[in-house]
């Protein structure tokens, strides 16, 4: 925790282009760090923790991309780009690994599944806001 505030506190004081690059470590490491835990703990059911390792790396690679366009190649936002494809396979490449997971978990009371299955709609809400809410 220390680690991510002292994080978030450079990441506000830094120049924005220096600040993008810094989220994009940030991604490329976790994604990194999931793949590298998967190694180290070796899990019963892999499978969901590579799906969401992959998804992280790939979502990190799309804002390597998206970096690229609009900061030193200064093409300005657009809507759609390259780096879409890239966002649009990591978030699919995460939900399938969050979907596996619950699907893998043994039987338990149906509240438990319904919370589960809330805490995956309420963390694709935010990014599904974007698409829908703005003009």
């Amino acid at each position: 925790m220390v680690c991510a505030g002292a994080f978030a506190i450079v990441y506000y004081l830094v120049p924005p282009w220096w600040a993008g690059w810094m989220m994009l470590g940030a991604n490329l490491a976790s994604g990194a760090a999931v793949l590298v835990a998967i190694r180290v703990w070796r899990p019963k059911h892999a499978l969901p923790w590579l799906l969401i390792g992959a998804g992280l790396l790939i979502y990190g690679i799309g804002n390597g991309v998206w970096f690229s366009f609009n900061l030193l190649l200064d093409a300005g936002a657009s809507i759609i780009s390259v780096a879409s494809l890239f966002y649009a396979a990591g978030y699919g490449l995460i939900t399938a690994g969050l979907v596996v997971a619950l699907r893998r978990r043994d039987a338990q009371g149906f509240s438990a599944r319904l919370l589960d299955g809330l805490i995956v709609v309420a963390g694709r809400l935010p990014g599904g806001g974007l698409f829908s809410f703005t003009p």
